[in-house]
């Protein structure tokens, strides 16, 4: 599982950020202070430190310049109270990956908390979540609600490639050399066939549609949303 550093002095918004990634399957460790949290991140292994910029005894500048001297291969996030632009300009110049100003909405945080770990190579093996559907690409399991699908390797890997996709429209050319790494001929419906198998195990096991026909083009896979 990721593991993320969360330095924040506003311990209502530490706990909101740090429930919604729990959420996503990532460990989030709190530090109230400036210096716990550097002393925190020298002594763990992190995938992404997350800081505030009214620390009680650090501000941006401070923080960001320690954070990179001590562990310069780890992405920064920067929450920041100042909504001007020339902030942001400035926080990025001083060693800042991404900033976003507080109090964030806490979906856009997550993407951007994602991103950052992408951008990193420290995501690809980690668990995938899709509203309820939540797939462990190195434990090459999926369940929904906690509930374990019984799915088959193909399977496995055609729903994963649908998730790491999300809502992107995609033609069967692109499954097949996703998936399968045939070249499509245009003559095969082998796609269309585990498609259908995926429905049966998933959306009408779950009462719920993930799977949605682009007409004339392929499949969109989205949580919820009728097609």
């Amino acid at each position: 599982m990721p593991r993320v550093l969360l330095v924040e002095s506003d311990a209502r918004l530490a706990q909101r950020l740090a429930a919604r990634l729990d959420l996503e399957r990532i460990v989030a460790d709190m530090a109230a202070s400036g210096r716990e949290g550097l002393d925190m991140l020298n002594g763990g292994l992190y995938d992404l430190a997350v800081t505030g910029d009214n620390l009680p005894d650090m501000n941006a500048e401070t923080i960001l310049h320690e954070m990179r001297e001590q562990r310069p291969g780890v992405p920064v996030m920067l929450l920041t109270v100042s909504n001007d632009v020339r902030n942001r300009i400035r926080r990025y110049r001083q060693g800042a990956n991404d900033v976003l100003a507080k109090p964030p909405v806490l979906e856009e945080f997550v993407v951007r908390v994602w991103n950052l770990l992408r951008l990193a190579g420290k995501a690809d093996n980690f668990p995938i979540r899709v509203d309820d559907l939540v797939i462990d690409p190195a434990a090459r399991t999926a369940e929904i609600a906690g509930q374990c699908l019984p799915l088959t390797p193909t399977e496995f890997d055609l729903l994963l490639y649908f998730a790491k996709n999300k809502g992107k429209p995609l033609t069967r050319k692109q499954i097949m050399e996703n998936v399968w790494g045939y070249t499509f001929s245009g003559r095969t419906n082998l796609v269309d066939v585990y498609v259908r198998y995926l429905r049966l195990k998933i959306d009408k096991t779950y009462k719920k549609k993930w799977f949605h026909t682009v007409r004339g083009f392929g499949y969109r896979f989205d949580a919820g949303r009728e097609g």
